[in-house]
Formats: structure tokens, C-alpha cells, sequence
């Protein structure tokens, strides 16, 4: 694997944390990654490493697609489940 496939991969890793911590499942988060055009795939609740991997390290998921989502979350009144709101920097 190239060295910007593995800085996509893991930059896309970090914005799946990043969503799973403002609190969105798996299918809510690969509907992000869908709207950036990175096909992400969602099976019973859970983010397949090993069938997404390819996918991870093609296109990076840029932070702003990320902050926007968990704004647009929080506008609609979801919650983290620590139940404060997520700002995002």
C-alpha cells in the first residue's frame, strides 16, 4: 500500500471515530461517507474493516463533510450519547 493510501485510510478511520463519537451508527455514517461519493458498506450494524478497506485508503472523507453532519445533527436536536451536544474544531 502507498503512503497516501495509508494517510487516507487513516484519516478516514479518524472521521469514523469522530462520527461514532457524536453518536451515529454504522449506517449513518457510511450515509456520510456516500454523500462524499466513498461508497462505504454498513452490514448489521457494523462498518466491515475488511470489505471497506479499499474503499478507506481510495478518497479521504474531508473533515469539513464530518463537522457538517454532526452540525446538522445537532441542529435537529441529536445528542452524543453523553447527551451534550458536539461541537467540532
Amino acid at each position: 500500500m502507498s503512503w497516501a493510501s495509508s494517510i487516507k485510510r487513516a484519516g478516514n478511520l479518524n472521521r469514523i471515530e469522530e462520527l461514532h463519537d457524536a453518536g451515529f451508527n454504522a449506517d449513518e455514517s457510511a450515509a456520510v461517507f456516500r454523500n462524499e461519493r466513498i461508497p462505504l458498506v454498513a452490514r448489521n450494524g457494523d462498518l466491515p474493516l475488511l470489505e471497506n478497506l479499499h474503499v478507506l485508503s481510495r478518497k479521504a472523507l474531508p473533515q469539513r463533510a464530518v463537522a457538517d453532519a454532526i452540525a446538522s445533527r445537532n441542529a435537529a436536536g441529536h445528542y452524543a450519547e453523553n447527551g451534550l451536544q458536539v461541537p467540532f474544531t
